[in-house]
């Protein structure tokens, strides 16, 4: 094959790799019924189907990537990518200066799950004496240790099936968590969701896509853009209403 040959086809190649490139990365975490992995390049859920039909809408590229949700935030933060932003992520005072805060989302409703046998709990006040399994790394988290909860009481776990397992199994006496995904997880684990005792809600929590403050402003705003573009269209009205009618 001729010399100038092959560099045509290798100059053609990387010239539709290029274009191909994604515009920005998607770091997230699988958050039943928010962010739901139907594939390592599908994401489902009310957050991850805002964000793919926003991004589509404005034929903006993204690329996803599923990471242990501690990690997906240091990895942000960092901001070393310059294109890289997080879903869903809680705005809360702790974070608000650690983030540009490109677009809420939704706002989720978090309350104590039980089961029959145990207390309903309707505050933070009425666990103080139960042992209560959580999201490590989470706004959740973050609220059960503001409200004066000690250590031994916080059940940490890394992922939010441990949580519903250990509900089930009688290891935690509650669990704190979003009720859109916790009643989704033990559904999952074959629990009549009939029967789960779901506390009033504690917070209504802003659920956002963030990024680095280091990001590029335009990328920014061209994201923001498009997030609130669809915001404004019957889709988005009736995906809110699906997953947080009830």
């Amino acid at each position: 094959m001729k010399p100038y040959i092959v560099f045509f086809i290798f100059f053609a190649l990387f010239n539709c790799s290029h274009s191909q490139a994604a515009e920005v990365i998607i770091r997230t975490y699988e958050f039943p019924n928010e962010t739901d992995r139907l594939a390592d390049d599908q994401i489902g859920g009310i957050a991850g189907k805002i964000i793919t039909a926003a991004l589509n809408a404005q034929h903006i590229r993204f690329q996803l990537i599923w990471q242990p949700w501690l990690r997906a935030q240091a990895e942000v933060k960092s901001g070393n990518e310059g294109n890289s932003f997080i879903i869903p992520l809680t705005r809360n005072s702790e974070r608000e200066n650690q983030y540009v805060w490109v677009s809420k989302l939704y706002d989720s409703n978090i309350a104590f799950l039980t089961l029959p046998g145990r207390t309903k709990i309707d505050s933070i006040a009425d666990v103080r004496k139960y042992k209560v399994g959580v999201l490590a790394g989470t706004g959740y988290e973050a609220t059960l240790q503001r409200n004066g909860l000690s250590n031994e009481q916080i059940d940490r776990n890394t992922e939010e099936t441990r949580n519903a397992k250990k509900l089930l199994l009688g290891r935690i006496d509650a669990w704190y968590t979003s009720v859109i995904g916790g009643m989704h997880l033990l559904q999952k684990e074959g629990y009549d969701i009939r029967k789960v005792q779901i506390g009033r809600s504690i917070d209504t929590e802003a659920d956002y896509i963030a990024t680095s403050k280091s990001t590029p402003q335009a990328l920014v705003e061209k994201v923001r853009n498009a997030i609130e573009r669809y915001k404004k269209t019957p889709d988005y009205k009736k995906l809110i209403k699906s997953y947080l009618s009830n």
